[in-house]
């Protein structure tokens, strides 16, 4: 038997920052971590977009850091082993060896796993699952001999590999049940269009159509749909969503239909004892009740949280009633295709190196908000992403203390950034915008934007959430293009009441066309 303050059971995004949680608050508790992969901790979500199509492509681009970390921070990585046993109340777990670990405390993050079609010939060669590092390297050697594939389902999984083995010269057909991709989620000219995008790129589209089953001895050979369609197949990813791995307490008080069940800190009921990631039911401070989010960017803010709160330094977000959009990665596809649309540069804000990576794929710019802008892992990530990077100035600091954030900007490579002013805190939820600040950024070298809208902000001023005066946002505009800014930085809104964020500073849409006439003017007789 060995003994563990910190047991982390499954190696992935969420078990790997869980470590890098603990190891924030807590630099000599024993840390194991135990997963059933035989590669280290890995960012997942690049095995269906870059690794399927670049044969070039190896795991070790998709790591989590390095090797070293763990030794660097004694974090005992176990990997190729599977935990068999969790005894809840004894505190012990089982390992496939046999070997007894004693743990004070643990986390499971054990993922989820691929749903399997209950029909004919799910288990037949050349019929893929996309989970792992594994299964992409499977999928891509197989792909480089059988180049006509087919791809069963129509979520984000099913889409990505569509169109990576699409790039990678592959004939590809796509499944779905629905009349169109994504109906259920976007509109119907909207999805009309992500038809058409896929049609373009040459992916074939049957659409109402259900896996009826497989055909062939060993190996692929034909799918069957329920209407009766019958036609042939040297290949098929079978992409119908995922579900969370529990076997491991399947008949404990940590499994439940749809996950393990979890307060605000992610602590189950048992004490000492968290999940994170796909497998976290948590409570939905929005909508109310539970849920349960299979994303990488879940996976890692859950997993550092966890981690944390294990060490008995707990984080609870200070208010969980205002809207957080649709998730990262779907928000800034939208913001892709909105700004592919209309033939403009887009931007979004990041908060941390997962949302970099993410965003970094999608949009123009990466915007660091104000409260993170001494982040330097984050300002790292984001300037190596190779976009245009905007570090909003926080409310607490000077003009003249941009130069460190400049010098981490370039010392990670990167040239191409930019300062925005959006006020400095003064009082009680209160902001002053101090024009002289515009003068001091531009002379110390470096292009500055004014942010109108949050300027005008008061940070909790309507208890939970933040308040502000919008009637006084066009008069900053203004007085900053006149000091000499080089852009301004606007929120608006058809209805500003109505807005889901920020709805208090907004610049009405029917206003701005004239507000950016004058700006326009100011800007070219100062300038």
């Amino acid at each position: 038997m060995i003994n563990r303050d910190y047991l982390i059971i499954g190696a992935g995004l969420a078990g790997v920052c869980a470590c890098e949680g603990i190891r924030q608050h807590d630099k000599k508790g024993s840390v194991l971590l135990v997963g059933r992969e035989l590669f280290p901790p890995y960012h997942r979500p690049q095995l269906s977009k870059k690794f399927l199509k670049t044969a070039s492509m190896s795991v070790d681009d998709l790591l989590h850091g390095n090797a070293q970390w763990y030794a660097r921070h004694h974090v005992e990585l176990r990997l190729g082993t599977v935990v068999r046993e969790f005894n809840i109340e004894r505190r012990l777990a089982v390992l496939q060896d046999g070997q007894v670990v004693e743990f004070r405390k643990a986390l499971l993050a054990t993922g989820s796993r691929p749903r399997r079609p209950q029909v004919a010939g799910a288990t037949l060669g050349n019929v893929f699952y996309l989970n792992s590092a594994r299964d992409a390297l499977a999928i891509r050697e197989a792909a480089a001999i059988e180049k006509n594939i087919v791809i069963i389902g129509s979520g984000l999984i099913a889409l990505e590999t569509a169109a990576a083995l699409s790039e990678a010269k592959c004939k590809v057909t796509l499944l779905s049940r629905q009349p169109t991709l994504w109906r259920d989620r976007l509109d119907p000219e909207t999805s009309q269009w992500l038809n058409d995008q896929f049609e373009k790129r040459g992916v074939n589209l049957m659409p109402g159509q259900d896996l009826n089953g497989f055909e062939g001895k060993t190996v692929l050979r034909n799918v069957q749909t329920k209407r009766g369609d019958r036609f042939p197949a040297q290949m098929a990813l079978v992409a119908l969503g995922a579900e969370p791995n529990l076997e491991l307490v399947h008949n404990t008080p940590l499994s439940s239909p749809n996950g393990t069940p979890v307060n605000d800190l992610l602590e189950t009921d048992e004490k000492g004892i968290y999940a994170a990631g796909d497998i976290a039911l948590f409570p939905d401070r929005i909508f109310g009740g539970v849920q349960r989010v299979q994303h990488f960017e879940n996976a890692w803010e859950q997993g550092g949280i966890a981690g944390q709160n294990m060490t008995g330094k707990k984080r609870i977000r200070t208010s969980g009633k205002s809207f957080r959009g649709p998730g990262a990665e779907a928000g800034c596809a939208l913001l892709a295709a909105v700004g592919a649309e209309l033939g403009v540069p887009v931007t979004t804000d990041v908060h941390s190196p997962a949302d970099a990576e993410i965003a970094g794929q999608y949009v123009d710019i990466l915007q660091i908000p104000a409260f993170l802008c001494r982040q330097t892992d984050l300002i790292v990530a984001a300037t190596r992403t190779g976009r245009v990077v905007n570090v909003k100035k926080g409310q607490f600091l000077a003009p003249w203390d941009l130069v460190n954030i400049a010098e981490k900007i370039e010392s990670a490579g990167g040239s191409r950034y930019f300062f925005t002013e959006r006020g400095v805190s003064f009082g009680y939820n209160n902001l002053v915008a101090d024009m002289r600040s515009l003068y001091w950024i531009r002379e110390a070298g470096y292009h500055v934007v004014f942010d109108a809208t949050h300027s005008v902000q008061r940070p909790g001023g309507a208890g939970a959430t933040t308040s502000g005066d919008g009637i006084l946002a066009p008069v900053l505009a203004r007085a900053a293009a006149a000091a000499g800014c080089d852009g301004i930085f606007i929120e608006t809104h058809e209805n500003p009441a109505r807005a889901l964020s920020d709805g208090p500073n907004q610049i009405p849409l029917a206003k701005l066309p004239a507000l950016l006439r004058t700006l326009r003017v100011l800007h070219e007789a100062v300038r």
